[in-house]
């Protein structure tokens, strides 16, 4: 099952060397400012304190890098994770800033899309148990028809 983790403990969040933080929802911004905005809307939609974990992308990706020579071995290359770490590490050389938002829930994940729906993240995306469901508009590669 997943749990609720501390707002310093980003090292559990790597399975088999890529960042996968099981029941939480990934949203990144610009800047701070952006995330800031988008804190507030999701404290307005019933998201408390202890709900979002804030970091830039200094803080969250400290060793991005490392962490996607790491993610391209043999075991990890084969999962959804490594094309989110790649987008995630071309987003955090920008200054990106992450909202990470426990929803291991669909309740919180439509929350958080309804709370979001006039702020487009940079990127998003829900880690469930099993399924990453990338929740981008228009999900990041995708050209608009």
């Amino acid at each position: 099952m997943a749990k609720r983790l501390a707002r310093d403990d980003f090292a559990h969040m790597i399975s088999f060397g890529t960042f996968k933080p099981v029941g939480y929802t990934v949203l990144a911004f610009a800047d701070e400012a952006a995330a800031r905005g988008a804190l507030a809307r999701l404290s307005a939609g019933g998201f408390k304190d202890e709900d979002v974990l804030v970091a830039s992308s200094e803080n969250l990706f400290p060793r991005v890098k490392e962490q996607m020579k790491e993610s391209t071995g043999m075991v990890a290359a084969q999962g959804y994770e490594v094309v989110l770490m790649k987008r995630y590490l071309e987003i955090a050389t920008h200054g990106a800033w992450w909202l990470m938002v426990w929803s291991p829930h669909e309740a919180e994940v439509a929350s958080i899309k309804s709370a979001l729906a006039l702020q487009h993240p940079l990127s998003a995306a829900h880690y469930g148990r099993i399924m990453i469901e990338d929740l981008s508009e228009p999900p990041v590669g995708v050209a608009a028809a």
